[in-house]
């Protein structure tokens, strides 16, 4: 199998397991549940690595155990660019709500028709540097 397919798989088999973290051998998804089972060591060791999840395949279903996150670990919060402050739950909370116009699936162009944050909040704009990207292969 060539690496390329062999990463369109395993894409695959992942995006699968997010959207649906309970996946049956029968039913709408059994081509990604086959996907899921053949690339299943990797899957393992890449969600256990990363995330801190746990991946249980068994003969019938798989199934994806979230954690949830620590809401005391204070080690790499978000910081605001300029005065290096690490965000507030309030600020989490407006990112939140500002951020969905930038989805992929939406696109730029509905940026204008999402509604406005009052510019009492002052939320700076995020800016990077370098284009981020996160591999799964």
């Amino acid at each position: 199998m060539m690496l390329q397919e062999t990463r369109a798989e395993r894409q695959r088999a992942m995006r699968a397991l997010l959207q649906h973290p309970l996946l049956r051998a029968a039913g709408p998804f059994a081509d990604e549940f086959g996907l899921i089972r053949r690339h299943r060591e990797w899957l393992t060791d890449w969600l256990n690595r990363y995330p801190g999840w746990r991946l249980q395949i068994e003969s019938e279903f798989a199934r994806l155990r979230k954690t949830p996150g620590d809401i005391t670990d204070s080690t790499r919060p978000a910081v605001e660019p300029k005065e290096e402050i690490p965000f507030t739950r309030r600020r989490y909370a407006l990112y939140a709500w500002r951020w969905p116009p930038l989805n992929a699936r939406t696109g730029r162009r509905r940026w204008a028709a999402w509604p406005k944050i009052s510019r009492a909040s002052s939320l700076p704009i995020l800016s990077c540097k370098r284009r981020i990207s996160v591999s799964i292969s």
